[in-house]
């Protein structure tokens, strides 16, 4: 089978490429012209088909996707940082118009879409979580990363309805792994490794393995059902419950006192403010980690195992093995 992978070097896109090499799928990758940059380390001894071209060139996108039976799109839009809310909307139509216009062109197969849980909503009834039925609703939650999500994820299933050519979507939860090239969802255990946290953010989240979500989009895009949500959630935890296991896995005392999340809250949006001003474009991602401690959602991902064999690992197996790549990688000792 011949796939294009959008998002390659990311740590989704990444273990998607070595789960379908192992698998016996020709792999092609989509990634920025090189000139005289090196190859990109996540993708250094791959059996890969690297495509050069920019993100937004629809020509170039069709190109690379070419005669291609199925493509992961694991290259969504994120908010750099919570400020011009309207304007993060039209950026997350602009970033995935070229990409539906580009597999429209090249007649593609299927199109597995990553979006995420963020885009669920809140569930009809207390006592069950939410699934693929509860949808999250614009203006929801304050921070654009929310509504710029849908946005995306409407959009795809749209293409579906209006061509004819199948596309998945996949809810993926908060993805920590190997191969983390970017290194935002290793970034606490980096921290927790090198020199210990003192407190901890409160507030609740679902995580999962990258290598266990990359064999969730295998199997969608083998038997998912087209114009479908499935949710490939997670270990459904505390924030005290993660950062206690990888204090257990870096040999480090836990941090006990939890931060104050109205004080932390006020203060990430002050110093977002004078960061990013004059500079709209500036990663700025404490004021996110609010809005996910008051509204992470956890999730039932009972549709992704009936229907595609979906299984999740030990949380601890996972940071274990992130910690082992971290240190082979030499980001930390």
């Amino acid at each position: 089978m011949q796939i294009l992978v959008l998002g390659a070097t990311r740590l989704v896109g990444n273990n998607i490429v070595r789960a379908a090499l192992d698998a016996g799928w020709q792999v092609r990758a989509f990634d920025r012209p090189k000139r005289r940059r090196p190859l990109h380390p996540a993708l250094a001894d791959l059996a890969v088909e690297i495509v050069p071209g920019k993100p937004g060139d629809p020509e170039a996108l069709q190109q690379a996707m070419h005669g291609c039976q199925v493509v992961f799109h694991a290259d969504g839009y994120s908010p750099p940082n919570s400020r011009r809310h309207q304007q993060r909307m039209a950026e997350a139509r602009q970033h995935i118009e070229p990409i539906l216009t580009a597999a429209a062109a090249a007649e593609i197969g299927r199109l597995i879409y990553s979006s995420s849980v963020v885009t669920i909503g809140r569930s009809d009834f207390p006592s069950r979580l939410p699934d693929e039925w509860n949808l999250y609703r614009l203006g929801q939650v304050r921070h654009p990363t929310w509504d710029a999500k849908l946005v995306q994820e409407e959009a795809a299933l749209a293409f579906g309805r209006r061509t004819g050519i199948p596309v998945v979507v996949l809810n993926l939860a908060e993805t920590v792994g190997p191969f983390d090239w970017d290194l935002e969802a290793a970034g606490p255990l980096i921290a927790i490794a090198r020199h210990g946290l003192r407190r901890y953010m409160p507030g609740r989240t679902s995580v999962a393995d990258a290598r266990d979500v990359a064999q969730g989009h295998l199997a969608a895009a083998a038997q998912g059902r087209p114009g479908e949500r499935y949710i490939l959630g997670g270990h459904n935890v505390t924030g005290r419950d993660t950062v206690t296991l990888m204090a257990h896995v870096c040999k480090r005392p836990p941090p006990e006192t939890a931060l104050d999340l109205d004080s932390y809250e006020r203060l990430a949006t002050q110093s977002e403010r004078f960061s990013c001003f004059g500079r709209p474009q500036r990663r700025f991602r404490l004021t996110y980690e609010v809005a996910a401690a008051r509204h992470y959602p956890w999730v039932d991902s009972g549709k992704a195992r009936d229907e595609l064999g979906y299984t999740i690992r030990p949380l601890i197996n996972t940071y274990r093995a992130t910690l082992q790549w971290l240190r082979e990688a030499g980001l930390v000792k």
